[in-house]
């Protein structure tokens, strides 16, 4: 079966320049999305599309293209709960074509700091030393937060000033943290970033094509294994979208009109959407009203004011955004994404009522503590996950119950098929590849070269410690694999050394 995917990008000011950071609607995150489904509804798709869109062009008044700027960012304020009705009736009608039809959605979120950052520090890689994503988060959170006026004019001037300002920014944070005597975390992370700022080349150059929109939709496509496929991508400037997409392997790309493609058209709205909250989470933090959590900062309250119509919306929402063929590349964002993974909490959080009664048992304060305390929750998760630097693949089970690991070898689920690998008093070398565990850490493997062909071996458990100890090295970003491993018994204990 051939598949159809639709891209296109909010927020086209990709580049910082000094008109885009002095704009009132600057937003800090390049959006894009990528929504498809099979030839085999394609005409149901359309059909339903267009009866919609007749709909509301004349709800809207609208002559030509019905465009999801037909809902004003600033009417996201509040959430939902600053739509007027036809509004939420449009959001509402909407989400259930896209729902009903089962399409398939992609999304990719980037802080347009973060990507300057990561060219900066481009060299640096994750190690026992330097947590470099770590560094990148860091650096772009307090960028964003701050915005510095010198480090964004550094940006746009193209003089060579980037680094200079950069660390005059940064070395005025941590004197500010040093005499209120506050945010040591912080401070730790600024002196890590100071020290290899120093060895950062000036003259480096900024590549604004944001091809990292590709390098989580190549995955998802592996993840739900579709192979016949066209890529169809909103025409726009000099065509440097479809070149990137092409440059990242991707195939039959062609490029589009909105206007004679309903694909591209429902993917602008759901891209437009998501922009939009993101840009409305940005502004919407308040202070608590007790002396508990003055110094807490809260989703303000009348994002809490929801009625039934809301809930019902947040739910849809959260069954496109998060649950409908729910994969690990559904949604690809950088280190530094604390606004989407607070969307992501706050429609996990409305989703968790079952209807508005239960809801309004709670006051506007209380919904404020919970859905801080899900979203500290969140970023914790993200921070242990950050701190993970094995790579995350797909894995596909066949009939016997068995996959290939990322080294090549058979591997099955019920370990208890493989071999122990042989071992004696003299001692024997092999050609390790990498070192694991299968299940929750119950059973230690080895995949090694036999007979050059990778192969899956259990070690003995007396050798668990040893095989924790290389998955930690790993974890921190330092691979010792491929290595050469003397295994054996001596003097009635196990060992493995390596060459």
């Amino acid at each position: 079966m051939e598949y159809s995917f639709f891209y296109d990008e909010s927020e086209h000011s990709r580049r910082l320049t000094k008109d885009t950071l002095s704009a009132n609607n600057f937003a800090e995150n390049f959006v894009a999305s990528i929504v498809g489904y099979s030839d085999y509804i394609s005409s149901d798709v359309k059909n339903d599309y267009s009866t919609f869109e007749e709909k509301y062009k004349k709800a809207f008044t609208v002559i030509g293209e019905l465009k999801s700027t037909v809902i004003r960012p600033k009417k996201y304020v509040s959430g939902l709960c600053s739509f007027r009705k036809e509004d939420l009736c449009f959001i509402s009608d909407l989400l259930d074509i896209i729902i009903n039809h089962d399409l398939f959605l992609y999304i990719c979120v980037f802080s347009k700091v973060e990507y300057i950052i990561i060219q900066l520090l481009n060299s640096y890689k994750n190690s026992l030393l330097v947590d470099a994503d770590s560094l990148k988060y860091s650096i772009a959170k307090l960028v964003s937060l701050y915005r510095p006026q010198n480090v964004y004019e550094s940006v746009y001037r193209n003089d060579d000033s980037f680094i200079y300002e950069l660390k005059e920014f940064l070395n005025e944070i941590k004197n500010e943290n040093q005499k209120g005597q506050k945010r040591e975390m912080e401070t730790s992370a600024i002196d890590q970033a100071l020290i290899l700022l120093e060895d950062s080349s000036a003259d480096f150059s900024i590549d604004w094509n944001y091809k990292m929109a590709f390098w989580g939709f190549r995955n998802y496509l592996s993840e739900i294994n579709i192979n016949d496929y066209w890529l169809i991508i909103d025409r726009e400037g000099d065509g440097k979208t479809l070149k990137s997409a092409q440059s990242e392997g991707l195939k039959n790309c062609q490029e589009d009109d909105s206007v004679n493609n309903e694909g591209l058209r429902i993917t602008d709205f759901v891209v437009g959407i998501v922009s939009s909250f993101l840009k409305a989470i940005q502004d919407s933090f308040e202070p608590g009203s007790t002396k508990e959590t003055e110094k807490l900062l809260f989703l303000k309250k009348r994002w809490f004011r929801i009625k039934q119509e809301h809930l019902d919306i947040y739910k849809k929402l959260k069954v496109l955004i998060i649950d409908q063929h729910k994969t690990w590349y559904k949604t690809y964002s950088g280190c530094y994404s604390d606004n989407f993974l607070y969307l992501i909490c706050i429609l996990n959080y409305f989703d968790s009522f079952d209807d508005i009664e239960k809801y309004n048992k709670s006051t506007a304060e209380q919904h404020q503590i919970n859905l801080n305390s899900l979203a500290v929750q969140a970023l914790n998760d993200r921070f242990e996950l950050m701190k993970s630097k094995l790579p995350i693949e797909a894995t596909k089970i066949d009939e016997e119950g068995a996959y290939y690991n990322q080294k090549g070898a058979k591997c099955y689920i019920n370990y208890r098929k493989h071999k122990i690998l042989c071992m004696n008093n003299q001692g024997k070398k092999y050609t390790v590849l990498s070192v694991g565990f299968f299940g929750k850490m119950e059973k230690a493997c080895i995949t090694i070269l036999d007979n050059n062909t990778p192969t899956c071996y259990l070690l003995p458990d007396e050798l668990m410690e040893w095989a924790f100890s290389v998955v930690a090295i790993a974890n921190c970003g330092e691979n010792i694999f491929p290595s050469i491993v003397e295994f054996g018994i001596r003097q009635g204990r196990f060992y493995a050394e390596i060459e």
